[in-house]
């Protein structure tokens, strides 16, 4: 899966596409060959913040919806990226183990130690 000579250079996409998928596709195409790998941040406002929290709105207006993912994921993979996904949550969870397109999750620090998260993320199979 990573490059043998053991250098993997991963693309930070976060939360640049501001909710926009045309937004996050113009940015996958700029990467080109200058990087393996494209690392999404995969969440919904549910999954950070209570409805009451002053930035849940904003958290809202990031999210992508599940057919948006998919395609973008698909178009990540098809631009010869692969794919590492950052979750926050099991509603993310649950939509990313139905693509076979994730090469990789990762773990976000605020959830290093919620044991059922983790412990879901190592049975999809994936490396984490």
């Amino acid at each position: 899966m990573f490059e043998k000579d053991g250098v993997t250079i991963i693309a930070e996409l976060a939360n640049a596409h501001e909710g926009e998928i045309s937004t996050a596709k113009k940015i996958v195409k700029s990467i080109g060959d200058d990087a393996d790998a494209i690392k999404f941040q995969v969440f919904t406002a549910d999954e950070l913040a209570m409805p009451s929290h002053p930035k849940y709105e904003s958290f809202s207006n990031l999210e992508m919806g599940d057919e948006e993912w998919r395609e973008l994921i698909s178009y990540a993979v098809d631009s010869g990226l692969m794919v590492f996904v950052d979750i926050f949550g099991h509603q993310s969870l649950n939509l990313l183990r139905e693509i076979d397109d994730i090469s990789a999750f990762k773990i976000h620090n605020s959830d290093i130690s919620n044991k059922p998260l983790i412990r879901d993320v190592s049975n999809v199979g994936s490396p984490i």
